[in-house]
C-alpha cells in the first residue's frame, strides 16, 4: 500500500514552474515547415512524444525518492506535451501519475477521474485497472476505506476479465483488508479465503 503523500518544495537551483510551463507550450505547438531554415531541425510528433516519455519517467524517479512536489511539476509537463500530440494514452498516464503527486484529496481526484475517462474511451483496459488501484490506494491512505471498496471491487472484476492472476490476487487482498478496517468480518473472510484458494493455484 502506498505511504501517504508528503510534499517538498522545488530547490532554488531548479527553473520557475511558471519558464518550466511555458517551455512545455512551445514544445506542444505545431511548427510551421515555412520558419524553419531546414527540415532537419523540425520537431517531429516524435520527438515530442519522446520528451514526454522522458519527462514521465523524470518524474516518476522524482516520486519514488519523494520529491512529489517536483514530480507535480514534471507530470504537468508532460500532460501538456502529450495533449499537444493528442497522444491521449500518454496524457491519461501521465494524469494518472499527477493524480499519485497531488497531496490534496480535491485535486488528486480530479486528475485519476480524467485518466479513467480516457482510458476507458480508448478502451485500455489495462490502463483503467492501473486507476481503479490508485484510487482505491488514495482512498486508503487517508482511512477512507468504504470509499476505497467500490474501485478495488471494478479492478478486481476487470483483472479477472483480463485473466491476470497476480492482479486478481492483489484486489482479493486490499478487499479483505478494507473490510476488516471496517469492521465487516463476513466480507473480510470471503476475500481472504478467495485470496487463499486462487493463491494455492498460483503456486
Amino acid at each position: 500500500m502506498p505511504r501517504p503523500m508528503n510534499q517538498q518544495q522545488f530547490a532554488s537551483s531548479q527553473p520557475s514552474r511558471g519558464l518550466l510551463l511555458v517551455l512545455a507550450l512551445v514544445l506542444a505547438l505545431p511548427i510551421a515547415p515555412t520558419l524553419l531554415p531546414h527540415p532537419a531541425i523540425a520537431q517531429t510528433t516524435q520527438d515530442r512524444r519522446a520528451e514526454g516519455d522522458r519527462l514521465l519517467q523524470q518524474g516518476i524517479e522524482k516520486y519514488d525518492k519523494g520529491y512529489s512536489t517536483d514530480a507535480e511539476d514534471i507530470f504537468r509537463l508532460a500532460v501538456i506535451i502529450y495533449q499537444g500530440i493528442q497522444d491521449r494514452n500518454g496524457e491519461a498516464t501521465a494524469l494518472m501519475h499527477l493524480g499519485m503527486a497531488y497531496g490534496t484529496e480535491i485535486e488528486a481526484i480530479g486528475h485519476y477521474t480524467k485518466a479513467l475517462t480516457i482510458f476507458r474511451q480508448l478502451k485500455n483496459r489495462q490502463g483503467e485497472v492501473k486507476v481503479l488501484v490508485e484510487l482505491g490506494d488514495f482512498y486508503y491512505a487517508v482511512e477512507k476505506y468504504k470509499e476505497a471498496v467500490p474501485y478495488f471491487e471494478q479492478a478486481l472484476t476487470l483483472s479477472r476479465q483480463l485473466k491476470d492472476r497476480t492482479q486478481e490476487l492483489e484486489m482479493l487482498a486490499r478487499l479483505a483488508t478494507m473490510h476488516m478496517f471496517l469492521s465487516q468480518a463476513e466480507k473480510a473472510n470471503f476475500y481472504f479465503e478467495e485470496f487463499e484458494k486462487l493463491e494455492r493455484t498460483l503456486k
